[in-house]
């Protein structure tokens, strides 16, 4: 198994430097990473605008769908912030389950934007974000916001 947290925040389209050695075990490994968290992220949200279909096709108020999403994004980003560092003894770190609670706790009030708009926000996010990282970040040194001497992503505990 190959595991490398040396390399968490520092290969992303912003802070990789062309000519930088990449062993195969570790390209392969990341490239895997890169599929599997979008999917995941994904999927979360599919799932989540079924529930709410459902629950409105059942009766249940906007409201109270509204409040059981923000109580099941809370429990879900809290994971990352305070569970898993308990458990693991380690610093908190920003990762999957962080960005889907909170993007769940968003989709309170992303849900009732007009399906083109909601669409274009999406496209304009996915094609800028790296962009966006790279203006909020020093490339040249390798420093992220929130980044540790590791070079992880990580959240003072």
């Amino acid at each position: 198994m190959i595991y490398n947290s040396g390399r968490l925040a520092l290969d992303s389209a912003a802070t990789y430097f062309p000519g930088t050695p990449l062993p195969w075990a570790q390209f392969l490994t990341r490239w895997m990473t890169y599929l599997c968290a979008p999917t995941f992220v994904f999927l979360a949200g599919a799932a989540l605008a079924l529930s709410c279909h459902h629950c409105s096709a059942s009766g249940h108020s906007e409201r109270s769908i509204d409040r059981d999403i923000v109580i099941r994004g809370l429990i879900i980003a809290s994971y990352d912030l305070v569970l898993r560092p308990f458990l693991t003894m380690q610093r908190s770190v920003l990762q999957v389950m962080f960005a889907i609670g909170m993007g769940m706790i968003a989709m309170v009030r992303l849900r009732r934007l007009n399906a083109v708009v909601l669409l274009s926000t999406a496209v304009l996010w996915f094609l800028l974000g790296e962009a966006v990282t790279t203006v909020w970040s020093d490339p040249a040194s390798g420093n992220l916001p929130f980044t540790s001497a590791a070079g992880t992503i990580s959240m003072p505990c």
